[in-house]
């Protein structure tokens, strides 16, 4: 880690439901940020952030991981939260303590509960937000959709990119 002014270091957790797809995409950030030169699988069992032995054998978050790197000038801390339901008071905990929240949703299904719960969570801490769509190519992928299920969580989602193609 280089030497960083406090002002140019960010943390921010990935919140969501179970199995939306947080932790590949805590996995896309740091195998693009260079953080980890390989990228991370929770199908085979090589995620660093699904580091637990149990959460390897289920292939679900079960603890928050911390992953802490440099991208450009800034230093990041990535947490990935657990999205199952027995778990999710210690992503709510965690939002506390930092800097931002991106609310992962599936492309497939859209605003789940456990999407509704970390969504509320981050509102009444007012911290940023902002939602990813995973998973579009997916079966059954709806993309236009998923970013309407927001909407019905009191959310005014404004599309920045949008998939090309469906599934």
């Amino acid at each position: 880690m280089k030497n960083v002014k406090p002002s140019d270091t960010y943390s921010f957790a990935l919140v969501g439901h179970a199995g939306d797809g947080k932790t590949s995409l805590g996995e896309a950030i740091l195998h693009a940020s260079g953080a980890r030169s390989t990228l991370g699988r929770v199908a085979d069992g090589s995620s660093c952030l699904n580091h637990l032995p149990e959460e390897r054998e289920r292939q679900h978050t079960i603890s928050s991981s911390i992953y802490a790197f440099d991208w450009g000038d800034r230093h990041l801390t990535l947490v990935d939260t657990p999205g199952d339901s027995n778990f999710q008071a210690e992503g709510r905990i965690a939002l506390h303590a930092l800097d931002g929240a991106v609310l992962v949703l599936s492309a497939a299904s859209g605003a789940k509960v456990g999407t509704q719960r970390m969504a509320a969570a981050a509102r009444a801490l007012d911290l940023p937000m902002l939602a990813f769509v995973a998973g579009i190519d997916r079966e059954h992928a709806d993309f236009d959709a998923a970013v309407e299920s927001l909407r019905g969580l009191d959310l005014k989602p404004a599309v920045l990119t949008l998939p090309i193609g469906a599934e």
